[in-house]
């Protein structure tokens, strides 16, 4: 080992893996509990547009594949648009989740109406729980002190916390009903893998694959091969924005089918804390009410 000015190098240092991405990490990764918990530049070097979030193992430096959230952008607010701010924020974990940001400017510094942060749980297939606009603009990550978090602008510094039990019943509100926009409603259908997963629930949304009608929930066995997915959407005046898309996706299933089931209901048992709390915390909203639907199903 040797010294030179203040930084100390040790010679049996060497590095025990590296990979070579795509898109940039703009401006870090947030270890935590073995995993690394990116927010994603995209289209190479610079952030300059929204390339997604990332979990990567921090031993091997692999990128786990995301069966959750898999719709969603990182920026795609509830309000629905992405964001196009700078993804220039650092990411930051705290209490078991991990807060990703924007800069709240775009391109060639272009100023925009807010900055956009969402929080995901700090774990392998963790799920966004809160998206919230923020006032512009911001390079820095947020500070955590015990329920207070610090959030500082280029002319501002700001200090969020709940607004006692109506501010407790609101967050978990908020945090209940974005979960619930990304759970299934039913669990996998045990048959002989990727299963079709559709988010809306507008029947007059049908989907074909190689001409074969394709059912929510359901697994399908395909072989080596190109396959033609034909798809079509009936709309209707009553329906939703979100239900007047075609919104669906396809996960890897398991070889035994079986463990898709277990894997749902292991995922609705993680997500009981939550459904509880709103259930406790804000009993006759409407999302209350949904939550009770979703744990009459945990087991």
């Amino acid at each position: 080992m040797f010294l030179t000015g203040s930084v100390v190098f040790c010679s049996r240092l060497s590095a025990r893996w590296t990979r070579h991405f795509d898109v940039s990490f703009e401006p870090c990764v947030s270890p935590y509990k073995g995993y690394l918990y990116a927010n994603l530049g995209g289209g190479g070097p610079g952030g300059q547009s929204d390339g997604g979030y990332a979990v990567i193992e921090a031993a091997t430096g692999d990128v786990l594949p995301r069966h959750v959230n898999t719709g969603w952008g990182i920026y795609q607010a509830s309000w629905g648009h992405l964001r196009t701010g700078r993804s220039y924020v650092p990411t930051t974990v705290a209490g078991r989740f991990v807060f990703c940001g924007d800069s709240g400017e775009g391109f060639g510094g272009k100023h925009l109406s807010q900055a956009n942060f969402t929080v995901v749980e700090a774990k392998p297939q963790g799920r966004i729980v809160a998206q919230n606009g923020l006032p512009a603009r911001s390079n820095n990550a947020l500070a955590f002190d015990e329920d207070r978090i610090y959030y500082r602008t280029t002319t501002a510094l700001m200090c969020l916390a709940c607004t006692g039990e109506e501010g407790k019943a609101y967050e978990a509100e908020v945090n209940a009903r974005t979960l619930m926009e990304d759970l299934p409603t039913e669990a996998p259908k045990v048959v002989k893998a990727v299963r079709f997963i559709r988010r809306t629930d507008n029947p007059g949304i049908q989907a074909w694959l190689g001409g074969a009608p394709l059912r929510h929930g359901h697994r399908y066995r395909l072989a080596e091969g190109e396959y033609t997915l034909l798809a079509e959407m009936s709309t209707d005046t009553d329906l939703e924005a979100e239900d007047m898309c075609l919104d669906f996706h396809f996960l890897p299933s398991a070889d035994d089918p079986k463990k898709d089931v277990e894997t749902y209901r292991n995922m609705m048992r993680s997500m009981k804390p939550y459904l509880d709390r709103v259930v406790k915390l804000k009993p006759g909203s409407d999302t209350a009410k949904r939550a009770r639907e979703f744990l009459a199903k945990i087991q």
